[in-house]
């Protein structure tokens, strides 16, 4: 049997993106996000959401000037 996918309401998703809905569907447009219609809805499923946030760029901070 194969395992079914756990899908994420888009709705769901955007905080922990930290992006808005319409740059949610700039990043799918582009190819950067890959998003799901299930019936009316709009999904994204927990690995893709794993995917994404791993390959963003890591934040280089500075130390603090002192």
């Amino acid at each position: 049997m194969h395992a079914v996918p756990r899908l994420i309401p888009l709705n769901d998703a955007l905080a922990p993106l930290g992006v808005s809905r319409a740059s949610a569907y700039r990043l799918a447009g582009s190819g950067q996000l890959e998003l799901r219609k299930v019936g009316r809805g709009t999904f994204v499923t927990a690995a893709e959401l794993e995917r994404f946030v791993s390959a963003a760029p890591v934040a280089k901070i500075a130390p603090p000037r002192r």
